[in-house]
């Protein structure tokens, strides 16, 4: 079965829900989301791999989202390390390793 975890009521509070998933015993998770939700993953520092699928379609426009929507990295940008490339369909995927910030 199922349990569900309340991390907040209107945003995820992701050091609650990382707190709740350790307790019990997951150690690793593979969060898909939209921009803000990857944001607030990388602000709280609990991202170790990024994986980006670049595909054969363009969408775009000046309301359009981003990777990483929210308050944006002002101080610190998280630094990337190409891991790995492998090729999906008509596109590819990107697998970073997170190395920290830059300073």
């Amino acid at each position: 079965g199922a349990e569900v975890i309340n991390a907040r009521e209107e945003r995820v509070d992701v050091f609650a829900a990382v707190d709740a998933l350790a307790d019990h015993g997951i150690d690793r998770l593979m969060v898909e989301g939209g921009g803000e939700v990857i944001f607030s993953c990388f602000a709280a520092g609990v991202v170790d791999e990024l994986q980006v699928y670049v595909g054969s379609l363009i969408v775009g426009g000046r309301e359009s989202p981003t990777l990483a929507d929210g308050d944006g990295f002002v101080d610190e940008f998280p630094r990337l390390e190409l891991a790995e490339i492998d090729r999906l369909d008509d596109g590819v995927v990107l697998s970073y390793q997170v190395n920290g910030a830059s300073e």
